[in-house]
């Protein structure tokens, strides 16, 4: 999965959800990912999106994200974290509301070597 969380009272899940949406579609993907909202928590939104091949069908996807300008443009959010998880560290993720931890995991053990990050503020 692919898993964007913000913070509804800085972001508006709609507009988030048609940037993805316009993305997807952009890119010819819309036939093969899935998108879903869910709330983690009160305050935290997330937007998960299924259907990727593999891992690295997933980190490409988060790189692609990270580097379009007009995705960040639509989507608005001053702060939101983003990352590629597995269905069980998802499960895992949402009993133990560890995101902080997910995150950190995440940029160490799948993005240390290319130097990207998976944090924005």
């Amino acid at each position: 999965f692919y898993l964007m969380t913000f913070n509804i009272r800085k972001g508006n899940q709609n507009r988030v959800v048609s940037a993805f949406s316009n993305l997807n579609m952009r890119k010819g993907l819309n036939k093969q990912l899935t998108l879903s909202t869910q709330m983690l928590n009160e305050d935290t939104a997330a937007i998960v999106i299924r259907g990727f091949a593999g891992v690295e069908a997933g980190v490409n996807y988060y790189r692609m994200v990270e580097n379009s300008k007009k995705f960040q443009e639509q989507a608005q959010l001053p702060a939101y974290a983003h990352f590629v998880i597995s269905r069980t560290n998802f499960i895992t993720l949402r009993k133990k509301q560890a995101l902080a931890d997910y995150v950190d995991f995440f940029q160490r053990y799948y993005l240390e070597q290319q130097g990207a990050s998976s944090l924005n503020e």
